[in-house]
This record gives structure tokens, C-alpha cells and sequence, in this order.
């Protein structure tokens, strides 16, 4: 047997004090980002709630809502009530999954997509994308649309010398995915122009402002 000692992942911020989860898996299939919250510490009170401020039930997506005594007593120059519940909850807008007694984290409040009154994680469509063969990168975002609230579209970066068949993909993702978290339009893209901030980091609004402009939806 192995004397090492058994790795613990979780999830903190800077308002928590550090971490208030706490687990042994590192990642959670279907959830890249991550780690799955499987335990939450004892000095913390965590509830995944709807809009309302509502627990949401098994299988469910809400916000993470946080409160304890490490938890901050506000925010500077902020109202309290712009960032706590009335009845103390810390917003963290963090969206999570809850699956039996297991939370997974599934994205940023303002990152998710709402596609016919259903929640999309780009950051799960993303993955199922990357892994297809010829596909280098995607990027998965929301527009606006009359009928569904927001329409999941994809901009996708080939690998080199790759020709993308997009009747394909859309046909692999129907298997792996639920259908109204399947991409209904994808626009092939160069590396040179996904849009990346001077953090090296991609930015979402300019690819979503670039499929609006390249779909006729701008």
C-alpha cells in the first residue's frame, strides 16, 4: 500500500477565506472546469438556490449562495444588499448542478445560456466539441432569439489541413449531449480571429458580437 498522502481538491474564494469544499476527484466527467463538491465544511452553510433565493431540487441548476462566519461582512463601497440575500447568503454567481448529494459546478451566472427556459454551460459543450477529431478549439455562446430566449451557437478553430463537417459534428454531439444543449449554427474560424484580451484570455462578448455579425444577427 501507498504511504502517500491522498490528494483533497475543492472550491474557495477570496470572500470565503479560502476553500468551503472539499473532495477526492479531480474533475467530474462532463465538468471540465472544476472540481466536483462532494463535502462542504462545517463552519460554512452552502445552498444552490433559484432566483428566488429557493432551493432548487436533484438534477437542478442554481446559484451557489454562501454564508458562515469566514464569509466577508460585505464588499467595499457596495451596497450589502447587491451581493447578500435578506437572510444572509452571500451571492457567489457561481451556477452549479446539483446531482444527488454531489454539486457540480457548471459556470458564471452571466456565462450561462438560457435556451428554451433551459440553462446551456458553454464550458460542458465546449469540451464535448474539443474532443471531436479535427477540432482544435470552440467556443460556445448565446444570441438572441424571439423563439428560444438565446440560440447556442459555436465559433470552431480546425486543426490544420482539417476540413470540419459540420453535419457531423452536429450528429456526434446529438449522442453525447441533450439536444437543446447541441449548437444550432457553427461558424468555422481561423485562430487568428478568435478574439483574445491582453490577459491572454478569450473574450466571450467579442465572439458573440463575431457570430452575430457572421450569422446575419447583428
Amino acid at each position: 500500500l501507498s504511504n502517500q498522502p491522498k490528494p483533497w481538491w475543492g472550491l474557495g474564494m477570496s470572500e470565503t477565506l479560502g476553500p468551503y469544499s472539499y473532495g477526492d476527484e479531480f474533475r467530474a466527467k462532463g465538468y471540465p472546469v472544476c472540481a466536483p463538491m462532494d463535502h462542504f465544511a462545517d463552519r460554512y452553510d452552502v445552498r444552490i438556490a433559484d432566483e428566488e433565493n429557493n432551493p432548487v431540487g436533484d438534477g437542478e441548476i442554481g446559484e451557489l449562495q454562501i454564508r458562515g462566519y469566514p464569509v466577508t461582512p460585505g464588499l467595499h463601497k457596495i451596497e450589502r444588499d447587491a451581493y447578500f440575500t435578506p437572510d444572509g447568503y452571500y451571492h457567489t454567481g457561481d451556477m452549479c448542478l446539483v446531482e444527488g448529494t454531489r454539486v457540480n459546478f457548471v459556470g458564471r451566472n452571466g456565462d450561462m445560456i438560457k435556451a428554451a427556459g433551459s440553462n446551456v454551460s458553454p464550458a460542458e459543450v465546449e469540451m464535448e466539441m474539443q474532443a471531436l477529431e479535427g477540432v482544435h478549439n470552440a467556443y460556445v455562446v448565446g444570441l438572441p432569439d424571439k423563439e428560444r430566449g438565446q440560440l447556442v451557437v459555436a465559433a470552431v478553430v480546425p486543426r490544420e489541413g482539417v476540413k470540419l463537417d459540420f453535419a457531423e459534428i452536429e450528429s456526434t454531439l446529438r449522442q453525447k449531449l441533450s439536444s437543446y444543449k447541441v449548437p444550432r449554427a457553427y461558424v468555422e474560424i481561423t485562430r487568428d480571429e478568435v478574439p483574445v484580451l491582453h490577459s491572454n484570455k478569450v473574450s466571450k462578448r467579442l465572439v458573440e458580437k463575431m457570430m452575430a455579425e457572421k450569422l446575419g444577427r447583428a
